[in-house]
């Protein structure tokens, strides 16, 4: 097996496009965040960061595991075999990169953190958080969700809103135990309310719920930024939503289907995703 680093996502979309695609859905991480240095767009982000590196592991001329460092914060894992992801942290480790998490489908990324581990002097790896993927196709949305949805009305979000919409997404990164820092928080907001990418579901005493979008990739998008006032919560609000912003990614045929992202220990959540047609897709581990 060969370690190859790459300094543009240009030149690791050409060798590793194909393998990534053949798992679409796993892959929709790593693919949009590439993607997003490629060709900032609706959907995308601004452009390509500083300290960005992308690497690809070839066995017989062929990539086998690739994957992208943030600037020296979180490494982006493909789905892999195990032994390339293994060799991947070797090769890494030896070369002193700096890593501060990894994030993968579940045993790519513990043999990934395991061979960088064994070749790093001062690294210490624990398992932070485990989450669950799931992926909704156009034909799964569940019809029956209709019936039940709750009161009031979702709209896009607007400038108007920004204050509400910057305290949430504080509440949910100290939720989540999330790393992102407050300047990147307030960035985020700004970005999604520029694009379009976030929805708001108000009744009749004002926004209670958000949900957004973004993570393109050729056949797919991603669902996020879904969070409830605390006040408001198990009534159904996020899920209406989520529902609806999924119909809108849908309708047009432009996307096949849809990614989210959740917590493994917010049961509620989860049981809310499977009532509008959501499925388990996988399992991918954060390890800080």
């Amino acid at each position: 097996m060969l370690l190859t680093e790459y300094a543009e996502p240009q030149s690791f979309l050409h060798s590793c496009m194909t393998f990534l695609m053949t798992d679409e859905a796993a892959n929709n991480l790593l693919l949009s965040s590439s993607l997003s240095n490629v060709r900032p767009a609706a959907g995308y982000s601004s452009g390509r960061s500083p300290g960005i590196s992308y690497f690809a592991v070839h066995l017989a001329g062929k990539p086998v595991a690739a994957a992208m460092n943030v600037s020296e914060r979180r490494m982006l894992l493909s789905v892999c075999e195990q032994p390339a992801a293994k060799f991947m942290g070797e090769s890494l480790g030896k070369r002193g990169l700096k890593i501060h998490a990894v994030l993968g489908p579940e045993a790519a990324s513990e043999s990934f953190a395991f061979g960088f581990a064994s070749d790093s002097v001062s690294t210490k790896l624990s398992p932070k958080q485990k989450l669950l993927q799931l992926i909704l196709h156009a034909r799964d949305l569940n019809p029956s969700s209709e019936q039940t949805s709750p009161t009031g009305l979702w709209r896009v979000a607007r400038k108007k809103d920004q204050r509400l919409i910057y305290t949430w997404t504080r509440q949910f990164v100290e939720e989540c135990q999330h790393d992102e820092s407050p300047r990147e928080s307030e960035e985020l907001v700004h970005r999604y309310l520029s694009n379009r990418q976030l929805f708001l579901w108000e009744d009749n005493i004002g926004p209670v719920a958000m949900a957004g979008f973004s993570g393109l990739t050729p056949n797919g998008a991603r669902i996020n930024m879904v969070y409830t006032e605390q006040r408001a919560r198990s009534r159904g609000y996020a899920g209406a939503l989520v529902s609806a912003v999924n119909r809108r990614l849908l309708a047009h045929g432009e996307r096949k289907f849809c990614f989210l992202f959740v917590d493994s220990l917010n049961q509620p959540a989860i049981r809310a995703y499977r009532r509008i047609g959501f499925q388990q897709f996988g399992t991918f581990s954060d390890l800080r």
